[in-house]
């Protein structure tokens, strides 16, 4: 269906709305701003709808049935192992969605030092933003491995939380304390239930991509075509080029030192969807072929893979960073949340290219 919905977007929604902006008289510029600009932008990230739903449903599934409250339990021992208790796996779960209603369910957890690990490690869980990115990526490079590359990147953000939270909690000493939560009963879940949990939730994504995405659509067209010498300048010579080839540099080690790449991730501090909206606008994509097709001569299976694990781990979104400052009242841990999130994206991102490379991936 996202095959379908990405020729739909580049193909006669594209043509459709170039033949009414001209009968508009619209200008050679307005034009350009809204097609390579608005619809490449917001219609790259709305192709990767069907696969967010999707997602959503299986977690709103997990909810209706009474089966979270049973998973916390079951995790109750790895988790107590690592210095949290069962209740944290809740927050994580819900992370996979968003991670900002998943740091804001660590308040569930009493120990207030549990708490501040789980609000600290919550961002790591791939939320449903990132899958977007996935998508992209598997499609240009792991075509007949989709679902193991995206299986692989999810278990690495839990495998990370937990090697994180047991070093944190070495830090932070923890009081010991006892795991109690109430088991609701096993229960089919109703249709219009999981319909309505469903849509409540995808429906942020689709609003996220006409309000928080539109916009900064239309500021990274504006950067990419505007430069020293004024408007309409070649991209490589627009503000966005310079600003993001000073940049760049710093992530070459990682396989992904284009000025594209790190303009995408710095745009993705807003909200991880803008990556993909920001690589549709920076990569010129000719009529009749795909994003996907784009960037697949822009990176390598090794690079893209180092590239995802990066969007993975790095800095959360600013609504999640703005909920945990909210949460914490802490602009400390706040920017340590940044910091930290930074430095081990890097890493990890460093030895899986560079090990990559040495065995001749």
């Amino acid at each position: 269906m996202s095959d379908w919905l990405d020729k739909f977007f580049s193909g006669p929604l594209t043509a459709w709305i170039e033949a009414g902006l001209k009968e508009a008289g619209a200008t050679p510029f307005i034009r350009d701003l809204v097609l390579n600009g608005i619809v490449a932008g917001v219609g790259g990230v709305l192709v990767f709808v069907p696969q967010i739903f999707v997602l959503f449903f299986f977690i709103s599934v997990i909810e209706d049935s009474g089966y979270m409250a049973r998973v916390s339990m079951v995790m109750d021992r790895v988790m107590e192992s690592v210095g949290l208790n069962g209740k944290a796996f809740i927050p994580l779960i819900i992370g996979f969605g968003c991670n900002v209603p998943g740091v804001m369910a660590a308040r569930t957890i009493e120990q207030p030092k549990e708490r501040l690990l789980t609000t600290l490690l919550t961002p790591l869980m791939s939320c449903s933003a990132r899958l977007s990115v996935y998508s992209l990526f598997v499609a240009a490079f792991f075509r007949h491995h989709q679902a193991l590359i995206v299986l692989s990147l999810y278990v690495l953000g839990i495998v990370v939380a937990l090697l994180l939270a047991k070093v944190f909690s070495m830090v932070v000493k923890t009081e010991g304390s006892v795991f109690v939560i109430e088991l609701p009963p096993y229960r089919v879940p109703n249709v219009r239930s999981l319909y309505r949990s469903t849509w409540d939730k995808g429906k942020g994504f689709v609003r996220k991509a006409g309000t928080l995405i539109f916009g900064g659509t239309v500021a990274i067209w504006l950067l990419s075509n505007a430069g020293p010498g004024g408007f309409n300048v070649p991209v490589d010579k627009s503000f966005m080029a310079i600003l993001c080839g000073w940049i760049a540099p710093v992530f070459k080690p990682l396989g992904f030192g284009t000025w594209q790449a790190a303009a995408a991730l710095l745009t993705g501090f807003m909200a991880k969807e803008v990556v993909v909206s920001t690589m549709n606008v920076l990569y010129f994509v000719p009529d009749g072929a795909s994003l996907a097709g784009v960037i697949s001569h822009a990176f390598t299976p090794l690079s893209a893979y180092s590239f995802m694990v990066f969007i993975l781990l790095y800095i959360p979104c600013l609504s999640t960073v703005a909920i945990i400052h909210k949460e914490t009242g802490s602009g400390k841990v706040t920017l340590f949340s940044i910091v930290y999130a930074l430095v081990i994206a890097y890493l990890i991102a460093f030895l899986i290219y560079n090990i990559g490379r040495f065995i001749a991936f």
